[in-house]
C-alpha cells in the first residue's frame, strides 16, 4: 500500500501539470491582451501628461 500510493500520485502528476500547463496559457494570453491594452491606454495617458507638461514649461 505504501509503495502504490506514491506511484499513484506520481500517474497523476503528469495530468494535472498539462492541465495546468494549458490553463496557464489561457490565463497567459487573456492576461498579455489586458496588458496591452493597458500600455495602449496608459502610453496615451502619459503622453497627455507629458503634453501637458511640456505646455505648461
Amino acid at each position: 500500500m505504501l509503495f502504490s500510493h506514491p506511484e499513484g500520485k506520481q500517474v497523476i502528476r503528469p495530468g494535472v501539470s498539462i492541465a495546468g500547463i494549458a490553463f496557464f496559457c489561457l490565463v497567459f494570453k487573456q492576461m498579455s491582451r489586458w496588458r496591452w491594452l493597458v500600455y495602449a491606454f496608459s502610453g496615451k495617458a502619459l503622453l497627455k501628461i507629458i503634453d501637458s507638461l511640456t505646455l505648461q514649461a
